[in-house]
């Protein structure tokens, strides 16, 4: 059992990907776990809004 100790905290763990926005190409900063966005993400320089729990 203690072999797959550590992997659920692996599989909660939130990770930062940047991204082009979709409406300028700025790049955005995205919080991501299990593959969805945690939280909204805003463009710096359009306002475009990436949304929580989109997939990614």
């Amino acid at each position: 059992m203690s072999f797959f100790s550590g992997c659920q905290d692996a599989r909660n763990m939130i990770s930062i990907v940047e991204i082009k926005c979709p409406k300028c190409g700025a790049d955005i900063e995205v919080f991501v776990r299990d593959g969805k966005t945690v939280g909204d993400s805003v463009c710096d320089q359009c306002g475009y809004t990436i949304k929580e729990n989109q997939n990614i």
